[in-house]
């Protein structure tokens, strides 16, 4: 990421040089409508090699289709030669390039929005494709043909979603006629680009309507099929009177704060997604209800292997699995062992596990907060008294070492587990100093 004085700055080496040289893209969107760039893009007229001689702090990540990286005070700013494609065969990449001048270089792009130029020294717009009267009209359309943009390169297609609502647009009428007819082609798009973009839809707070329209569109029974299954699966009626799973998965979505990271959406969005293959219903004529147990266990499997078919990152994948796999642990608590409740409570990602239950219990009708509020009150509570345990520096009494040195206990499975009941004990008051633990395991543990 850089900044604008240094994305500027490179505009004006470049100029200087005797290239024609602008910003381009998001960075031009996202200027004009007072927002602030992520990152700054630049096209010029100098080739490859000439940017290369011009700054020798460069990274070739493109150089065949004319792209390079160069090194600035606060980042990276991506610098390209003025190009031109032609075929594509993999519906990714170009099978040709030409350099080109301006206005070629911006009918090969994908939307109007981001085909504006623009000089940060004059402060003038170049458009070549009404881009800044879509900006305006707040439209998303296709530069050209959308049917021929969409083919090229159908990512396009999810970023045409994430743009729309990003930015709370609407779709130009041919460019939305063409997304509807040609969404099978999204299966010729890697899932880890697919993953990617997926991401970026649910990072943002305009999260909710981006997955209504992928589904509406068909787009997210094709990416994440699992999803589909969830719409007509019934619930219990006094627990959940919103509608069916799927209305639930998206009402939990939509409760969560614009700022909520990824993982976190990702967690509400399939935190139910097993419960149409742990659907029971009570025998006929009985008084009983439909039950999905053990659908928080299945649905944590389910979305691993949704998130590792979209090629998310392991560590991403391992968080999500264990919110869903915890998500209805928050009405057990008080059933744990001090100790184990302890490690539970203060594990790192339990506050994440907090605002699922949160998400979970606002996305029902009746809405009932009563579990989440109790537990937030236990988990300041408990994070107080460990800040105090840590500030006076009052660690655990024993240690394994202590069990097989001075009781003689063979090393084994039963060393964690004495270790715990110890533990426990301790956080109970029942013993205070290491003559008492070692004591306690002797007479309590040992001779029973």
């Amino acid at each position: 990421m850089s900044t604008p004085i240094d994305a500027e700055s490179v505009v004006n080496e470049l100029r200087l040089a005797g290239f024609k040289v602008y910003w381009v893209g998001g960075c031009v969107r996202d200027t004009l409508l007072g927002l602030k760039p992520k990152d700054y893009d630049i096209v010029t007229s100098a080739t490859p090699n000439e940017i290369s001689q011009l700054f020798p702090n460069h990274y070739p990540v493109g150089q065949a289709y004319g792209v390079m990286l160069v090194s600035t005070p606060s980042g990276t700013v991506e610098v390209a030669t003025f190009r031109s494609e032609q075929g594509y065969t993999d519906r990714r990449r170009p099978d040709s390039v030409v350099w080109t001048d301006a206005k070629g270089d911006v009918n090969r792009r994908d939307f109007t929005i981001n085909g504006l130029l623009y000089d940060p020294t004059t402060k003038q717009v170049l458009d070549y494709v009404d881009g800044q009267r879509d900006l305006k009209l707040g439209l998303v359309r296709c530069i050209g043909d959308p049917v021929a943009r969409f083919q090229e390169d159908p990512l396009r297609m999810l970023r045409a979603v994430r743009l729309k609502n990003a930015l709370g647009f609407q779709y130009d009428q041919a460019t939305y006629r063409a997304l509807m007819d040609n969404v099978q082609d999204i299966s010729h798009v890697s899932l880890e680009r697919i993953g990617h973009e997926l991401n970026r839809c649910l990072e943002a707070g305009s999260r909710l309507q981006a997955i209504k329209d992928l589904d509406r569109l068909g787009l997210l029974a094709l990416l994440i099929p699992e999803i589909e299954k969830t719409k007509g699966t019934p619930q219990p009626a006094e627990f959940h009177q919103e509608g069916d799973v799927f209305d639930h998965l998206l009402r939990s979505l939509g409760t969560l704060p614009n700022d909520a990271p990824g993982f976190l959406a990702w967690a509400a969005l399939l935190h139910d997604i097993a419960k149409p293959q742990t659907l029971h219903y009570p025998p006929s004529g009985s008084s009983g209800r439909i039950t999905t147990y053990g659908h928080a266990k299945q649905s944590a499997a389910v979305a691993k292997r949704i998130l590792t078919r979209l090629r998310l990152p392991k560590t991403e994948i391992d968080v999500v699995a264990w919110l869903i796999e915890h998500h209805m642990s928050l009405g057990h608590l008080d059933k744990l062992r001090p100790n184990k409740r302890e490690q539970f409570v203060l594990d790192p990602r339990f506050p994440w596990l907090l605002e699922l239950h949160h998400a979970d219990a606002a996305g029902a009708l009746p809405i009932d907060l009563s579990m989440y509020n109790e537990n937030l009150k236990l988990y300041k509570q408990m994070k107080t008294e460990h800040e105090l345990t840590v500030t006076t520096t009052v660690p655990p009494l024993i240690n394994g070492h202590d069990l097989i040195e001075e009781l003689g206990l063979p090393e084994g499975p039963q060393i964690p587990k004495i270790l715990e009941q110890v533990r426990d004990a301790q956080l109970q008051d029942k013993i205070k100093t290491k003559v008492e633990a070692l004591e306690f395991v002797r007479s309590t543990l040992l001779s029973s």
